[in-house]
């Protein structure tokens, strides 16, 4: 969808120059003029992950790095990358710098090593509003309004359902989770983190896990509650996972793994800058049970046993737990 999104988002604004001017002026607010517009340009960072930027403007004199989002969050550290990035242009080609974010959904970001802004997609939305009269701009922001990505919407009686249960909820969880830190910690070591319920958009789901779980850079273990799209729909999943960037000194060997042994995991992820390896059950799977809790941990303690046996069979890896 982001994908979808930001091409015919580029190729409108690549078709009009008065929309470009509009759109650079009055969303984007960088100055000047004469731009040129590419999307999903591909970029080096010495040191750290390789990516790629969903929409990059730049004329003689400055550039300006466009992210979009949908249904999706920021991925792992990806404003703090194409800061670097820019940082290193400005350094290198001495142009001016920005960095912009555009999201579906409210999602508050404080960057301050750059010029930062952030908007909606509903903005977009109101620029080129007033060039309707144009069929594509027409069909486009019928798009946007289709997929609801002018506004959120206005509360209803499911909503409010949801935030009366809200507190309830994520005390279960948390119940259930502090049963399960201490069988956690005896195959993997101290838990360093778990999010809470003010970060359940930004990790997509309530998590504890370990990081540093092996080798020298990025990797992690991990178990939780994600909440998955699927079909516009947000259904919860238990996961017990394991993740490794690439920059990671041992993500070859990771890898190789992974794939050769695919069956050991029910899921595997493998993509250009990191991979993953995951067990997962839909939690509406246990709601017809009459001893949910019970089991659910048992669910999350034999995939941790599993998660543990394949950490014994991968000393090569040189697990830090």
């Amino acid at each position: 969808m982001e994908d979808y999104a930001t091409e015919i988002l580029v190729g409108l604004i690549e078709a009009n120059k008065e929309i470009f001017r509009d759109f650079a002026k009055n969303i984007l607010e960088i100055p000047g003029d004469n731009f040129q517009i590419e999307s999903q340009r591909r970029f080096n960072l010495k040191d750290d992950t390789d990516f790629i930027v969903d929409i990059v403007i730049e004329n003689q004199d400055t550039i300006c790095f466009l992210e979009n989002k949908v249904n999706s969050s920021e991925g792992e550290r990806q404003l703090e990358r194409y800061s670097k990035v820019l940082n290193n242009i400005q350094k290198e080609k001495n142009k001016d710098i920005y960095l912009r974010y555009c999201t579906k959904y409210y999602d508050k970001k404080d960057i301050i090593d750059i010029n930062f802004k952030q908007f909606r997609w509903v903005n977009v939305y109101r620029v080129l509003k007033k060039y309707e009269n144009n069929k594509m701009i027409r069909e486009f922001l019928e798009f946007l309004r289709g997929e609801d990505m002018v506004t959120a919407g206005n509360f209803n009686f499911q909503d409010l359902i949801v935030l009366a249960n809200l507190n309830a909820t994520f005390s279960k969880i948390n119940e259930c989770f502090d049963n399960l830190r201490s069988i956690f910690s005896d195959g993997f070591g101290k838990l360093n983190h778990s999010s809470t319920i003010k970060q359940i958009k930004d990790t997509n789901g309530c998590w504890l896990w370990r990081d540093n779980a092996f080798g020298e850079g990025y990797s992690e273990v991990c178990l939780g509650i994600s909440l998955s799209e699927c079909d516009g729909k947000i259904i919860p999943y238990l996961v017990v996972s394991v993740y490794c960037m690439k920059n990671n000194s041992k993500y070859d060997e990771f890898k190789k793994y992974i794939e050769k042994n695919e069956d050991f995991f029910e899921y595997i992820d493998i993509e250009d800058n990191r991979s993953d390896a995951w067990f997962e059950e839909p939690l509406s799977n246990f709601i017809a049970s009459d001893n949910q809790f019970e089991e659910i941990e048992e669910w999350f303690i034999e995939k941790l046993d599993k998660l543990n046996e394949f950490r014994k069979r991968t000393p090569e890896l040189e697990w830090n737990c």
